[in-house]
């Protein structure tokens, strides 16, 4: 589907059409868009294994060294009446001003190679600085442990920076002059 987007945008239900004309799957079976939907339900459900499949497999291929790791998050809004029932969404603080409106949190931690390692996407209506434990406790998971956090002025707290420092990490903060 993401292809689909890039590659040909039009509607849903037109992918099927585009896959059966367009794309080689390696089989000879004709899929629906409700095959594409489950693909989706799976990738989300098993995002955290496939995101860091994907590092670590890029990471070896492009030879990496992580040592330092860059982290930011920004929030984006959304113009619409109806929140229904979604935990991400939230009013907060926008970045853009837009107050008035639903947002979501997106985070984003890259090598200093400018290599995506990891992306977020967190409720909208949370200060900065409460994204960085939960981020480098998930990024610890995966081993990158004993690394350099660099990060602006919004993540910075006395909380962040003993947390930071645990196991001997280190960091670099944006401090205010």
């Amino acid at each position: 589907m993401v292809a689909n987007r890039a590659l040909a945008p039009s509607s849903k239900l037109a992918i099927e059409q585009w896959a059966k004309e367009e794309v080689y799957l390696g089989n000879s079976e004709e899929f629906q868009v409700q095959h594409f939907y489950r693909a989706m339900d799976f990738m989300l459900e098993h995002a955290g294994s496939v995101q860091e499949e994907v590092f670590w497999s890029t990471a070896n291929l492009l030879n990496l060294t992580v040592d330092l790791i860059f982290f930011d998050t920004t929030n984006i809004y959304f113009e619409t009446e109806d929140m229904g029932d979604s935990a991400l969404q939230a009013y907060g603080n926008s970045k853009e001003g837009r107050n008035d409106s639903p947002l979501v949190t997106i985070g984003l931690a890259v090598t200093w190679q400018g290599i995506p390692i990891k992306c977020w996407v967190l409720p909208g209506n949370q200060h900065d600085a409460t994204t960085v434990e939960r981020i480098q406790g998930e990024l610890a998971g995966w081993g990158l442990n004993r690394v350099i956090w660099v990060m602006d002025r919004g993540m910075t707290s006395d909380e962040n920076k003993k947390f930071l420092q645990r196991g001997g990490g280190d960091y670099i903060l944006g401090e205010k002059l």
